[in-house]
Order: structure tokens, then C-alpha cells, then sequence
């Protein structure tokens, strides 16, 4: 961008500072258009339009109602560069400019002038720049040697194992030897020999039935057992 045609509205700082820094300003080449309050600013900064560049604003007087200017210029015209600018110890003007949407905060004509010369600096038209030499071509790249690497050959997969019998899965129990009885404690008597089984059927008392009689037999009168005698006598 060529900064001659450039715009820059000045509301100047009082006294020697304020004479000094549109001085310099004149002298980076921009159009300077002093104004004397913030309603002012506002009206020259829409017939610069497009044009506007630079705000310079002195801000050690300001009240709160012109500190609003700041933040309607970063809104309005986003493109322009806002300086505020104070006299020394007045430093919390600067600060709360800053605070508002200044982008840039100059103390004094220390500050001022050096920032308006390196404006001026930055429209001079750049001298030519000799082409930069083009990087040299890497050489091409030696065709590497073909090296024979004898690999080995792959391991001979294990021959295959005959399918196990399914009688090797089962384990073998091997027999046990007998243990030897062990002799009973002397101070046992040995165990009774067994009875006959006849034997304690004799033994057992005989169960009665009913009226004393015994269960499983019949008892019958002298006519009954005469008739059966008599009968085994005919026969």
C-alpha cells in the first residue's frame, strides 16, 4: 500500500508535543487532517472513507465519554491504526486507552516522533531486490552397486507324526502290592467266631399269637384227628 495516498486524522496532544508530532507526520508523506474534539474525528473519518489510515489522538484531558471514540473507530473502520498519546504522569490515560481498543500508546515527543519517522520509513518505496541465486541442482544419485546377499533357506517344516493311538492317551495304573495286614493290639480278645445261622434260629424264643397259640399252627379235636386216623388206616 502506498502510504502518501494514505489519510491520517489528528486530534493533537496539547503544547510542544502535539507541534512536533504532525510535523512529523508531514514529513512520512500522509495527508493530516487536524481536528479540534472527538466529534470532529468522527466526521472527517467518514469523508476519508477508504482513505483513513492512521488516528492520532492526544487523550491527558479525555473524560469517559471521549475515551468511547476508541472502541466506535475499531468498530466502524477496523482497518485504521488507532495512537493514542500522552504527556508524562499521565500514564493512566494511556493505560485505560489501551484498554478500550488503542493499538498503539506514545508518552511524550520521545515516543511520538520516533513512531511517526518509522511511518515515514515504511513509505519510501522498497529499493530492488537482486533475484535470490537458485539452489544448485543435487547431483544425481550414484546407481548403488547390486550386493548378492545369499539368503538361507527356509527351515524344512517337521515331517508329520503318526496320529497317536488313542490307547497311549490313557495313563497306565500301575497295580499297587498289597499291604500286610497288620496284627491286632494284644490287648484286644480276638473276635468271636460266627454261629450258625440254624443255630440262632433255635436259639430265638418261639413269637405266640393270639390267646397264647403259637403262630403257624392248628390245633384240632380227637373226632377230627380219629377221622384222619382212620382214613390213613383204610388206606
Amino acid at each position: 500500500m502506498n502510504q502518501a495516498a494514505a489519510t491520517c486524522v489528528l486530534l493533537k496532544p496539547a503544547g510542544p508535543a502535539g507541534e512536533a508530532l504532525q510535523q512529523a507526520l508531514d514529513a512520512a508523506g500522509l495527508r493530516v487532517l487536524v481536528v479540534p474534539t472527538v466529534f470532529d474525528v468522527v466526521a472527517e473519518a467518514e469523508r476519508a472513507g477508504e482513505a483513513l489510515r492512521y488516528l492520532f489522538v492526544g487523550v491527558d484531558f479525555w473524560s469517559p465519554s471521549e475515551f468511547r471514540l476508541l472502541p466506535l473507530v475499531r468498530r466502524e473502520w477496523p482497518g485504521v491504526t488507532v495512537v493514542a498519546c500522552h504527556s508524562p504522569g499521565f500514564e493512566y490515560k494511556g493505560r485505560v486507552a489501551e484498554l478500550v481498543g488503542a493499538d498503539a500508546v506514545l508518552c511524550g515527543i520521545d515516543e511520538m516522533v520516533p513512531f511517526a519517522e518509522g511511518l515515514a520509513a515504511a513509505a519510501r518505496p522498497d529499493a530492488p531486490r537482486e533475484a535470490a541465486p537458485e539452489p544448485a541442482a543435487p547431483a544425481p544419485l550414484a546407481k548403488a552397486e547390486a550386493v548378492s546377499v545369499e539368503i538361507p533357506p527356509p527351515p524344512a517344516p517337521p515331517a508329520d507324526k503318526p496320529p497317536a493311538s488313542p490307547l497311549q492317551s490313557i495313563p497306565l495304573v500301575q497295580p499297587q502290592p498289597p499291604r500286610p495286614a497288620s496284627a491286632p493290639p494284644a490287648d484286644r480278645a480276638p473276635p468271636a467266631p460266627p454261629q450258625d445261622a440254624e443255630s440262632d434260629v433255635a436259639d430265638e424264643p418261639v413269637e405266640s399269637g393270639i390267646d397264647g397259640e403259637v403262630i403257624g399252627t392248628i390245633e384240632l379235636t380227637e373226632e377230627e384227628l380219629r377221622l384222619l386216623l382212620g382214613e390213613d388206616e383204610d388206606a
